[in-house]
């Protein structure tokens, strides 16, 4: 019951005309996929397994998804989707925004962002999200190193993102322990760090 008064409040908020039958089988595909991927690989989920573990039938299953892989690449498209809307809106002229926005958005989308973090398949996903966040750090990284040349620019970033990449799955398996003000702190001061020893420009 709680479930569905949830669903229907989400549905009423976003103003979707989606029905909430719809959100609410979705919404039991996803809890038993995630539940069986804490298990097993994502190759070695059966349709079968998800669907009697969200009480769905097969033809349920299929109306929306086409394997388990297009389960997951749905559920990435979401977020990066989502996460794209958030940044389309903030100031993107220093990195506190830019690291806040994300962090904010992994924290209340944690359940999701555990599996992704955690499943090897996940890295695909991870890629694409410092893809994402590489076109909103350009103009951030141009003035931090104002004359290295664009291709060392995307060098540097991505030495960056691996490493942050490092700190956020850290944070992710650590159970979020550290408060989203002191992950952007942190973040920032290995930047900063960065930007003062090494002779980039």
């Amino acid at each position: 019951m709680l479930i569905k008064t949830t669903i229907m409040m989400i549905v009423l908020i976003n103003g979707e005309n989606m029905d909430v039958r719809v959100k609410l089988t979705n919404l039991m595909i996803r809890e038993a996929f995630f539940s069986i991927l804490k298990q097993k690989p994502l190759s070695k989920v059966t349709v079968k397994e998800i669907c009697t573990a969200a009480g769905v039938n097969r033809t349920t299953f299929y109306k929306y998804y086409k394997d388990t892989y297009d389960l997951l690449e749905q559920i990435e498209d979401e977020l990066i989707d989502n996460l794209q809307l958030h940044l389309a809106h903030i100031n993107k002229s220093g990195l506190s925004d830019i690291f806040t926005t994300i962090l904010t958005d992994i924290s209340e989308k944690r359940v999701t962002y555990v599996m992704l973090f955690s499943e090897s398949e996940g890295k695909l996903f991870r890629e694409r999200l410092f893809s994402l966040c590489y076109e909103d750090n350009k103009k951030v990284i141009l003035e931090f190193f104002p004359k290295l040349p664009e291709e060392k620019q995307e060098w540097l970033y991505y030495f960056i993102a691996d490493g942050c990449n490092s700190v956020l799955r850290q944070w992710i398996h650590g159970g979020f322990k550290q408060s989203i003000e002191e992950m952007v702190e942190f973040l920032q001061e290995i930047i900063n760090t960065i930007n003062k020893f090494a002779d980039l420009n």
